[in-house]
């Protein structure tokens, strides 16, 4: 779902900013758990944009450190993870190039398939081959043995309905942080729904286009290799670029 360096101005959030004049700030990286996008929304709610639009993933991803954690104890929001933290690896699956990017990141958030299973990038193939190939795993300390800790985790350790109840519960903190911070948004996406373990009460139809645009999603999901890495043929994202702008102008805009 996020914007992809190899099909600039492909995407929706780009078209959508593009035909209303919006300055875009793309946090969004392929791949990401939905607590790098807890960090990422935690991250941008700070800094008080005029629209927050996000998505929601599945709950088969997690978090691992890039680096050994502090071992000071830490509390208070300013202590938060913030998204120069996240260590983005996707080579083409990248939202942008800012500079913060990767220069010291401690969290890598990663689906547990790319983790225990990923390949690395390679020049000789294409951007459809390449799109959820990786790179910046060598900042990444101790690598191997972390994918074996993985592994023995995923096979003894992991319950998926546990980690769905987390996901659900943590997803709704910061939405619901999110909801009263006076910052308009617009949920657009959902992997988890309607799977949630406590209901949204306080969205309204003004903020959630999950149902429409997931709909639009499902009917233009691009083939395997042809993905431009956003999961939706390039047509898909205009058209959820059309939905999003009407509902905009309707909904948000005097």
């Amino acid at each position: 779902m996020s914007p992809v360096l190899s099909f600039p101005g492909s995407h929706f959030s780009q078209i959508f900013c593009q035909t209303l004049g919006y300055e875009l700030t793309a946090y969004a990286r392929s791949g990401m758990s939905n607590a790098g996008i807890t960090i990422q929304l935690n991250d941008a709610i700070s800094k008080k944009p005029d629209l927050i639009i996000f998505n929601t993933t599945s709950f088969d991803r997690i978090e691992i450190p890039v680096v050994p954690p502090d071992s000071k104890y830490l509390s208070g929001p300013d202590q938060a993870y913030k998204v120069t933290d996240l260590l983005y690896t996707q080579s083409t699956g990248l939202s942008s190039h800012y500079p913060w990017i990767n220069i010291d990141p401690k969290i890598w958030s990663v689906s547990i398939a790319d983790l225990l299973d990923h390949r690395k990038y390679d020049s000789r193939q294409d951007q459809y081959w390449n799109h959820n190939s990786m790179t910046h795993l060598d900042d990444i300390q101790d690598l191997h043995e972390k994918k074996q800790a993985a592994r023995t985790w995923f096979e003894l350790l992991y319950d998926p309905r546990l980690k769905k109840m987390m996901d659900s519960f943590q997803l709704y903190g910061i939405i619901h942080k999110l909801h009263l911070s006076d910052i308009d948004y617009i949920w657009v996406h959902d992997s988890i729904y309607p799977d949630y373990y406590t209901p949204f009460t306080f969205l309204t139809e003004k903020n959630d286009l999950r149902k429409m645009i997931g709909g639009i999603i499902n009917e233009n999901r691009s083939l395997p290799n042809q993905d431009p890495g956003y999961h939706t043929t390039i047509m898909g994202q205009q058209l959820i670029a059309d939905v999003l702008v009407e509902h905009y102008q309707n909904n948000f805009m005097p």
